[in-house]
């Protein structure tokens, strides 16, 4: 009886099973679409459908929680859409701070600075484009032809 009971012992502890950790559950696998990707689908959709005071709302409270580049550069593109080019420019800025690889973002900024009348700045920005990347580069040069500047 001694023996059963050491071996017991012996196998619980060799397994780690014991009364006071029980052993740990398995989470399920099956991922789903995080809360933040499908909040920014909604605001890409309130975007897309001219919304842009509701989408600057929602894309703030995603961008603040999650730190999402994708969300601010929606926020300032909304903003740009509105007119309000400054608020447009701090969106971008808090985009490329968390994600400097984003180049549309980089674009928006060129165009903000332009549509502001700040043609020294868009052409800072409309320099590293053309490097990084030629097409938005030409739509950078293209709104400002628009707009009558030379870059």
């Amino acid at each position: 009886m001694r023996r059963l009971i050491l071996l017991t012992g012996l196998t619980c502890f060799l397994l780690g099973a014991s009364g006071d950790n029980p052993a740990p559950v398995a989470k399920p696998t099956t991922a789903r679409p995080s809360q933040a990707k499908a909040g920014l689908e909604e605001v890409q959709a309130l975007v897309d459908a001219g919304k842009y005071k509701l989408a600057i709302r929602k894309g703030l409270k995603i961008g603040k929680k999650a730190k999402d580049a994708k969300a601010y550069n929606l926020v300032g593109y909304s903003y740009r859409q509105l007119g309000r080019y400054k608020k447009a420019i701090k969106a971008y800025k808090i985009a490329l701070r968390i994600d400097p690889t984003l180049s549309i973002a980089k674009e928006y900024l060129a165009i903000a600075y332009l549509k502001q009348g700040d043609a020294k700045q868009a052409k800072k920005i409309y320099k590293v484009l053309k490097s990084e990347n030629p097409k938005l580069a030409k739509m950078v040069k293209f709104e400002a032809e628009k707009l009558g500047i030379s870059l």
